[in-house]
């Protein structure tokens, strides 16, 4: 089922809220946001398009619940009004209280830019650390989006494992280190792969003094994202003989 994603998290009394609502799944439409402060009244609020949906930002100026309503095409996304709570900065650091999101803590593509977010606005005061590593060093950006919210980006240029560690106030967050599985920018379809012949049957004879099977290449494409490469894919049949084992 295809859905329209928002991530809105708890708010610091006086500090920007910036949450993100991912429309890659649906499609492009206009996003709205509209917000109430405790008691009733409009909060305001901004939408910024995103390549994958938007981001929606407002500042609480006084504490309490805060509801927060996100439409998409007009109509209401999943579980919306949001309610969002906003409580006095913290003025201790708290490196429990960091939350980092995004894809590119699970996963990614080679050559391809890998995107999270860290949100500190809970924390209270304190240094962020953020090291990548992977198979060959990462290029990192880091923009910071004002209030304690940053958007991280780095560039695998080899698929592998990569790792990153975040730290708030030399204290790593939860769940910290994050481990990303990055796959090549081009993958190989082995659906078509057949293997038939005498030696890989489960029953036969030992008196032939060799084996021999068939090894059937069928429309074996390199594609990227599993879309059509365009290449003419060329049926190829290879005959290989093997001396058998007694």
């Amino acid at each position: 089922m295809y859905r329209c994603v928002v991530v809105v998290s708890g708010a610091a009394t006086g500090r920007e809220l910036v949450f993100g609502v991912n429309t890659a799944e649906v499609g492009p439409a206009p996003v709205g946001v509209n917000v109430l402060n405790p008691v009733g009244q409009p909060v305001p609020s901004s939408v910024e398009p995103k390549p994958d949906g938007a981001t929606g930002k407002f500042t609480p100026v006084q504490d309490g619940p805060h509801t927060v309503d996100v439409t998409y095409a007009g109509a209401p996304v999943p579980g919306s009004p949001f309610k969002v709570q906003a409580m006095p900065a913290p003025t201790t650091s708290d490196a429990s209280k960091v939350k980092a999101y995004g894809s590119g803590l699970t996963t990614g593509t080679a050559s391809k830019p890998a995107d999270f977010t860290i949100d500190t606005r809970m924390a209270g005061p304190g240094g962020l650390g953020l090291t990548i590593d992977g198979p060959t060093e990462s290029k990192i950006e880091c923009f910071d989006k004002g209030g304690g919210l940053f958007d991280v980006r780095y560039w695998p240029t080899e698929p592998g494992e990569y790792t990153t560690n975040i730290l708030f106030d030399e204290q790593p967050i939860p769940h910290s280190p994050f481990r990303a599985q990055v796959n090549p920018a081009k993958m190989v379809d082995v659906s078509g792969v057949k293997v038939y012949g005498n030696g890989v049957e489960p029953t036969g004879t030992t008196a032939v003094p060799t084996s021999h099977y068939h090894i059937s290449v069928l429309s074996v494409c390199m594609c990227v994202y599993g879309v059509n490469c365009g290449h003419t894919c060329k049926l190829r049949t290879s005959s290989v003989h093997k001396s058998p084992t007694f």
